[in-house]
């Protein structure tokens, strides 16, 4: 499962890296120094980790973009929705486990994560309440 994994994760690096003139630029821009400059056994646990960085990440990006969409600053509700929107949750479903690595890998060349994806929600869902945004993620993995 660890290769399919990490052959999953350097082809999205492969993938995010292809359109820059010195390829790999972001990515290694990426890694915090005391992993570029550490171990072998923290620059492993640090790979373990990125989806789950990225992941809030993206999360915060959806939770900023409600928050600007309603003209206010973020509140703790926000977080509610944005996660019904990844799919995060008791509803979760494969499907939207799926859909939600789909995001991470689209996202993974952004800096930050999830600006674009933030981006592709309509407001009326970004506005709306939590069933709102569990309606809206549901059509989006079916």
């Amino acid at each position: 499962s660890s290769d399919v994994c990490s052959s999953d994760l350097r082809k999205g690096i492969l993938d995010s890296t292809a359109h820059e003139h010195s390829a790999g630029n972001a990515f290694v821009a990426s890694i915090p120094p005391e992993v570029l400059h550490g171990e072998v056994g923290g620059a492993r646990e640090w790979v373990d980790k990125d989806s789950s960085r990225r992941l809030d990440a993206v999360l915060v990006a959806v939770i900023n973009a409600r928050a600007a969409a309603l003209g206010r600053a973020p509140e703790r509700g926000d977080a509610e929705v944005a996660m019904a929107v990844l799919g995060l949750g008791p509803d979760e479903t494969d499907a939207s486990a799926t859909r939600r690595q789909k995001i991470l890998d689209e996202t993974f060349h952004e800096f930050p994560p999830g600006t674009g994806f933030a981006a592709s929600i309509p407001d009326e869902v970004l506005t709306g309440d939590l069933d709102d945004a569990k309606r809206w993620a549901a059509g989006q993995t079916s």
